[in-house]
């Protein structure tokens, strides 16, 4: 399929846009150093829909250098720059998308905006289909969708909630973290929002019934914490655990030593004779 944002990714506009769009590697690196600060660990292969020059896969590898990362970009340009930085990259449109499924991670960033609304539910369901553990996505937010003229073009970039829409289309993903990066950060970003998923086709998508969203609980506690993956049972465990809540080690509180019944007779019945026993 072939739509007119497509046809001007393909051409002139998006090499404009790829000249323009160069050298923010460290700014990459440092947004996906926060996103993905929960993932990492378990994260061996990424694909990323719409890699352009592959900006961001130069930032996933100087952070995870023993993972395999592949792209997908429309624009042959972008492509190439990409290939010559070692990035495997298959040319084309991610909406036509068919490739092998089983990625630690899928996701976007910067891609979605451009896409138009009749073709999103294509977009969301290459990033869920393909995602065998986490799926992030990166782009502008708007609580209601609004188009927005791009470079002095039409139809060309589109605000709104994705990452509403994409988990009422997927209610199986369970939502990890998010965050935003505002354009005056050290290392900014064009004031984008990014949310990151646990996909429900992995292995890690075993959930207990009580508990909907553990991935947001643990947040609030670090690693080692008694009541972190424990559900109701590690509330109850924390008070008895030698910790507070930011895992600090608590000081037992000592008893005072018991009154002997003699004592306690004399201060209750002579008041009189108080202090001298």
């Amino acid at each position: 399929m072939n739509t007119p944002q497509e046809a001007a990714w393909r051409g002139e506009f998006g090499d404009r846009y790829i000249d323009r769009n160069m050298g923010h590697v460290p700014a990459n690196r440092a947004m996906f150093r926060r996103a993905l600060e929960r993932a990492q660990s378990s994260i061996r292969r990424v694909l990323e829909l719409g890699c352009g020059a592959g900006e961001n896969l130069t930032a996933m590898r100087q952070l995870m250098p023993t993972a395999h990362l592949e792209g997908v970009e429309i624009n042959q340009k972008a492509a190439a720059i990409a290939k010559e930085h070692g990035h495997l990259v298959r040319t084309g449109s991610l909406l036509d998308y068919a490739g092998p499924e089983g990625f630690d991670l899928v996701f976007t960033k910067g891609v979605l905006i451009h896409i138009p609304p009749s073709e999103l539910h294509r977009a969301y369901q290459a990033l869920v289909e393909h995602a065998h553990r986490w799926v992030l996505v990166a782009e502008y937010y708007n609580p209601q969708p609004v188009e927005v003229k791009y470079r002095g073009e039409q139809c060309m970039l589109w605000k709104r909630d994705f990452a509403g829409e994409l988990m009422q289309a997927y209610p199986e993903l369970r939502l990890v973290d998010y965050g935003f990066v505002y354009h005056r950060d050290p290392y900014p970003q064009d004031d984008l929002t990014w949310f990151l998923w646990r996909s429900a086709t992995g292995p890690q998508s075993t959930r207990r019934q009580h508990d909907p969203l553990p991935s947001m609980r643990d947040a609030q506690h670090p690693p080692g914490h008694p009541v972190r993956g424990r559900g109701l049972r590690g509330l109850h465990r924390l008070r008895q655990a030698p910790h507070d809540r930011l895992g600090r080690p608590r000081a037992r509180a000592r008893r005072p030593p018991r009154a002997r019944p003699q004592r306690l007779w004399l201060r209750l019945h002579r008041p009189e004779l108080r202090g001298q026993g």
